[in-house]
């Protein structure tokens, strides 16, 4: 329910960037996500409980957010540290860095 909730709390504004650790959004639930909110989503490829699907859908639907898939499952424990990474990178440096850069500096950085 994080993804939700998270997306609830951005659409009242005041929310720089948020990042969705295999989010389910029911419905339209993600798209209380205001534009220009940077979004960053984590998704795990063993995934049982939230089809990665449907964050690839979200994110292919709004263009200039960021998704990273890991091999993992749905609570994304075997893959913390690249996960920290990914996020510190993602919120350190707000309004420099894409989503999408921050996904390929991350990526380029653990190769």
């Amino acid at each position: 329910m994080g993804g939700r909730v998270a997306a609830q709390l951005a659409a009242g504004g005041g929310i720089a960037a948020v990042v969705a650790l295999a989010p389910w959004w029911a419905g339209d639930k993600g798209d209380l996500i205001p534009p220009g909110t940077r979004l960053l989503v984590l998704h795990g490829t063993a995934d049982t409980m939230v089809p990665i699907e449907s964050s690839e859908a979200w994110i292919a639907a709004h263009p200039g957010n960021a998704m990273f898939v890991v091999d993992d499952d749905h609570g994304l424990a075997a893959t913390i540290p690249t996960i920290h990474a990914l996020v510190d990178a993602f919120l350190r440096e707000p309004g420099e860095v894409t989503p999408e850069a921050a996904v390929e500096r991350v990526t380029s950085e653990m190769a």
